[in-house]
């Protein structure tokens, strides 16, 4: 028994002859690909595919020595449409990355307010500042601000706070847990809200930060 070389569609053992052995050779989705098989009889090798729908591919050549040739051909088009043209990363294309930059007259660090890649839009951690850079002192009118920026975020993107898949609270202080969930139910609600995750950290860039939140949207519309 000598077994096939590669990692085909068909990964099936080969015994020369007429037996109805099959031999299977690597494919490529990105271009055309050819297998070559041998069996006896070309019903037999229609058998071996009966979960393939485009049997018309099967291409039997003459028979040479008593041994039926025969090519099935693997194309793109055999793929979901959605799939191959919707989906560059199946071509093996990388995906092109989309920056949403702060505001100009935002003093920002080195960052994107947002990427988005395919379908995924990624919102850096938005503080409390507001309109004018300045960080109020209360928690109540920093979460406000931090819900402004990211529906600002959000809406250049296309998207709104109903889009949002994940996201994560870093708070600077356990006592303002409860006003935060109190306050994010009404700025993220109705249920059913994102996943999400709550971290009490032991500081943000800014001592006067008292919270920052990121998020994960989805931009796929279905």
């Amino acid at each position: 028994m000598v077994e096939p070389k590669g990692h085909g569609v068909l990964n099936a053992p080969v015994k020369p002859g007429h037996d109805g052995g099959v031999w299977g050779g690597t494919t490529d989705q990105s271009q055309h690909a050819m297998m070559p098989l041998f069996c006896p009889t070309k019903q037999t090798i229609i058998s071996l595919f009966s979960n393939f729908k485009k049997l018309n591919d099967f291409r039997p050549l003459p028979t040479v020595h008593g041994v039926v040739f025969a090519f099935f051909v693997l194309r793109p088009s055999h793929l979901p449409l959605r799939l191959w043209h919707q989906r560059p990363s199946l071509r093996g294309d990388p995906m092109p990355i989309q920056h949403f930059a702060p505001p100009p007259h935002v003093k920002a660090p080195p960052l994107s307010f947002a990427t988005r890649v395919g379908d995924l839009l990624f919102v850096s951690g938005i503080p409390g500042f507001d309109a004018h850079g300045a960080l109020p002192d209360g928690f109540e009118a920093q979460f406000a601000n931090v819900v402004v920026n990211i529906k600002r975020v959000l809406d250049e993107a296309g998207a709104g706070i109903r889009d949002l898949a994940k996201v994560n609270v870093l708070l600077t202080r356990p006592s303002d847990v409860a006003a935060m969930n109190a306050l994010y139910a009404g700025a993220f609600g109705p249920p059913p809200y994102p996943a999400r995750t709550t971290c009490v950290v032991q500081a943000l860039p800014d001592p006067k930060m008292l919270i920052e939140i990121e998020a994960v949207a989805s931009l796929a519309k279905g």
